[in-house]
């Protein structure tokens, strides 16, 4: 009911609400130390400030809670106000470098919301695994436009994260999906990333592989 209440109020104060300074400042600095061109990053700001004013999941002092605050995680009520801020933040991210680096971030915070919500024993949902899957799937093509080295790092980066994430609790074909999506994209980069990928291929295989299992014990029951 709390959830719920406060659901209605935060919409209501979001259609007239504008960023939060902080929020805005604290986005402005980030851009400086990622963006490498000056000119570039002014023209990229101007555009990100302008959006950012529309945008009405930016709420003084709740965006920034939102936005960074560990206690935020898909159960609570500010969670589409945290996942409104991350478009804000890819939307902005043209540059390959910066994509890259959001993307990471970005699954950095799924695994540590997931681990989280293990701690304190809250069910993991399938939308909450699927976002997961979804991250994944961004931070590989994050790499597509980078340069062989920074390509190489991002790619390591993720395999060693995705290693991170809890054991899925989900048994449903949309899991398998994702699971084979994952699995597509990864089989149709160049060999030497593919090769780096090959841990993913191999424990996402034989998980899909179980799911499917459990499914089909499930349905014969």
């Amino acid at each position: 009911m709390f959830d719920w209440i406060l659901s209605r109020k935060l919409g209501r104060i979001a259609k007239t609400a504008s960023p939060d300074r902080t929020f805005v400042r604290g986005l402005e600095l980030k851009l400086k130390a990622r963006m490498p061109h000056r000119a570039s990053r002014s023209l990229l700001w101007k555009s990100a400030v302008g959006s950012l004013t529309g945008i009405t999941l930016l709420l003084s002092g709740t965006g920034v809670y939102a936005y960074t605050s560990d206690d935020v995680t898909s159960d609570s009520a500010l969670y589409p106000v945290r996942t409104g801020i991350e478009q804000v933040e890819q939307s902005i991210a043209v540059f390959p470098n910066v994509k890259a680096a959001v993307a990471l971030h970005l699954l950095k915070r799924r695994i540590k919301e997931q681990q989280i919500l293990i701690k304190r024993q809250r069910a993991i949902t399938q939308e909450q695994e699927t976002r997961f899957f979804q991250t994944v799937e961004r931070a590989i093509e994050a790499g597509d436009a980078l340069e062989a080295v920074a390509q190489g790092k991002l790619d390591t980066a993720v395999v060693e994260l995705e290693g991170q994430y809890p054991t899925v609790t989900t048994s449903s074909e949309r899991t398998v999906e994702q699971l084979h999506r994952i699995e597509q994209r990864i089989n149709q980069l160049a060999p030497a990333r593919r090769a780096v990928y090959a841990s993913i291929l191999e424990r996402r295989l034989q998980l899909r592989q179980e799911i499917r299992e459990r499914i089909r014990t499930r349905t014969t029951r």
